[in-house]
């Protein structure tokens, strides 16, 4: 296989005019990109840090065998993976924790996040250029969804529908009992607003249990590109082991920019090789990954802003368990956009999926367990506790967050990133807290039936998840608002302001961190962007128009 996979650094770097665009990053934005400028006929170089990296133990790895909560197949702890995989990020002096990371390997983080792809709120939609935003209203979402889900799904007709699959009159009760928790907190609340309850959209293929006919996993970038080198596609090379280390810079006349070339490293014996591309360099090496680069490159000297922002939305979470007596017997997960704090935040109920949130010491819950009557049986786990045995329920809700200068990735050339991070105070007073648990309690008492709860302590307080725990930052290289204002790097087209040339798609463009998984918002602005420059260079081929019959490279 590595054979397969390995070209020769010297060589590539020699031939590097014969490449049209040069990606960094093979993660779910440049993975995407690169594959769709690919399948345009556009020559491109991915070039990625890590090298091939596959488990087995996650949700994210195809297999023919993929079972919900591992309690038939391997294990799909993402979070136990991403743990053992991510590479660290030092934290200046003054930072909040930060627990996440990068993971340097073909695919990047699509290796074992981005299960969830929710669309996120219209309000939130409207932190970006309003050509994006309106994409993403029009054709981005729906496209970005049918890529994820190689078109089995869209966002109106959401799995399961499959026999052997949840059954419909299990989704039907699941969606009744949340909407009528949310109905009775708004009601104590004093809140006047919509309810909606849905399936939480899942970017993964489901199809029935027929031969040959297998479940796929989460989407990953990893078998598209693979199919791509091992067709041995003359378009695509790829360049695993190897670092990207700045941008070379020329000035021109007028007052722009142009990207001239891009140093890179072999991470195995570090050799330096000079990169560069006939139309373009476009960085996807992620939030923190994409602003070193830029340092490096010394673009705030021109460009203040670069590698400031630096942001995550909160997640609160808490679980209960409760010996089976339910009508819930399969996995399900709901979601509902609510109104709390006079904000729009995303609420997620999981039932009976204990690997989807909390089981890693990455982020810790509280739990309360009841036994088969509806009685708690009081603090921490039982003696006798059989995971099969109970019914569980988790409970997170993900506010959104708008970029604070003060976190940064810093100006340090160390081996490894260096970032400070420091958010405004979430929401720790004693007021939002308890709104927060009594929403908690609401859902509780629905889900785990308890027929009457007037004497039952409420549920526990919300544990707050930590800085990147699920690898959610964004907003060091911010586009563009709806506004004409300079406080942004990179403009509506994808480009670095003032630049020809240089292109940055990740998770470090977003101006805001919106309440919701930003998974299917970054592989829609991929498809934009591919289609920008194929249309730029006159190709006849549209990458966003993906059908439902139609395979997705």
């Amino acid at each position: 296989m590595n054979a397969n996979l390995t070209n020769d650094f010297d060589l590539v770097c020699e031939l590097s005019t014969h490449f049209d665009y040069v990606i960094v990053g093979s993660g779910l934005g440049g993975g995407i990109l690169a594959l769709k400028l690919v399948e345009g006929g556009e020559r491109v170089l991915l070039i990625e840090k890590g090298g091939a990296t596959f488990s087995t133990h996650c949700l994210n790895t195809s297999r023919p065998q993929w079972q919900i909560g591992g309690a038939l197949g391997p294990s799909q702890d993402n979070d136990i993976v991403y743990n053992a995989n991510k590479q660290k990020v030092q934290t200046a002096a003054g930072s909040d924790p930060y627990v996440g990371g990068p993971v340097y390997c073909l695919g990047g983080r699509t290796t074992v996040w981005g299960l969830y792809a929710p669309m996120i709120s219209k309000s939130y939609q409207e932190y970006f250029p309003r050509r994006i935003s309106d994409y993403l209203d029009n054709d981005g979402y729906s496209n970005a969804f049918a890529l994820l889900t190689n078109g089995s799904q869209t966002y109106a007709t959401l799995y399961p529908m499959a026999p052997n699959d949840i059954a419909a009159t299990e989704v039907k009760y699941g969606e009744k009992q949340l909407s009528e928790a949310i109905e009775g907190f708004y009601t104590d609340q004093g809140i006047s607003s919509a309810i909606s309850v849905t399936l939480a959209p899942v970017a993964t293929e489901f199809k029935s249990p027929a031969p040959y006919q297998f479940p796929q996993g989460a989407y990953s970038t990893v078998d598209a590109i693979l199919n791509k080198v091992y067709a041995r596609d003359p378009c695509l090379t790829l360049l695993l082991n190897t670092e990207a280390l700045y941008v070379t810079v020329n000035a021109i006349e007028d007052g722009t920019y142009e990207a001239a070339s891009l140093k890179v490293r072999t991470t195995s014996d570090q050799r330096i090789g000079e990169i560069s591309a006939k139309k373009g360099i476009i960085l996807c090496a992620g939030t923190i990954g994409t602003a070193t680069i830029s340092l490096n490159s010394r673009l705030q000297d021109t460009h203040p802003l670069v590698g400031k922002g630096l942001t995550d939305h909160e997640i609160w979470g808490v679980r209960f368990a409760r010996m089976i007596n339910s009508k819930l017997k399969d996995p399900l997960k709901l979601q509902s956009e609510i109104t709390i704090f006079g904000e729009t935040a995303l609420l997620n109920v999981v039932v009976n999926a204990n690997t989807y949130f909390g089981r890693s010491s990455m982020f810790t819950t509280p739990v309360q367990y009841f036994d088969s009557d509806g009685k708690l049986l009081g603090a921490g786990k039982p003696e006798a506790n059989d995971s099969a045995s109970y019914d569980t329920v988790n409970i997170t809700l993900e506010f959104g967050a708008e970029l604070f200068n003060d976190s940064e990735v810093l100006d340090i050339p160390a081996l490894e990133p260096v970032i400070r991070v420091s958010r405004p105070a979430p929401r720790q007073d004693e007021a939002s807290q308890k709104k927060m648990q009594d929403l908690a309690t609401e859902i509780r008492n629905h889900f785990l039936e308890i027929p009457d709860a007037s004497d039952l302590e409420p549920a526990p307080r919300l544990a707050l998840a930590g800085f990147g725990v699920v690898a959610h930052e964004v907003g060091t290289m911010r586009l563009q608002g709806p506004n004409t204002t300079d406080d942004f790097v990179v403009n509506d087209h994808y480009k670095i302001r003032n630049f020809s040339n240089l292109y940055v798609c990740d998770l470090s463009i977003f101006p805001v961190s919106p309440p919701a998984n930003p998974s299917a918002t970054l592989a829609a602005l991929a498809l934009q962007l591919a289609d920008d420059l194929l249309e730029s260079n006159g190709s006849d081929v549209q990458s966003n128009k993906t059908s439902s019959t139609d395979p997705p490279y």
